[in-house]
């Protein structure tokens, strides 16, 4: 292949890595917004001894 194809194929490569990458942080963010979302339920739900009464 010629060096100027190499080129482009490098660009379009960083391109799908640095997409990959963006997924994967996104991802993390859902995940991390879930977590938090869970914890909150699960302590409003001990605070209002809903759960946790017989501990």
């Amino acid at each position: 292949m010629s060096k100027n194809l190499n080129i482009q194929f490098d660009e379009i490569s960083l391109l799908i890595s640095q997409a990959k990458e963006n997924s994967v942080l996104a991802v993390n963010v859902e995940l991390i917004s879930l977590y938090w979302k869970i914890v909150e339920q699960v302590h409003l739900k001990v605070e209002s001894s809903e759960w946790g009464k017989s501990l």
